[in-house]
């Protein structure tokens, strides 16, 4: 692999690393209400019938 796809895997898991980190703390402690969509699906989902 060239450098540029090894920037690009690091770059991909390093954001999926971290959009999986923030939607669990805000799924736990709901800090977000109201706020971004994805962070607030779990919410929903439980809120809904």
């Amino acid at each position: 692999m060239n450098e540029l796809s090894i920037v690009i895997l690091f770059v991909g898991v390093f954001v999926a690393s971290l959009v999986v980190f923030l939607g669990a703390v805000d799924f736990l402690y709901p800090i977000t209400d109201g706020g971004t969509k994805g962070f607030s699906l779990g919410r929903d989902a439980k809120r809904r019938p």
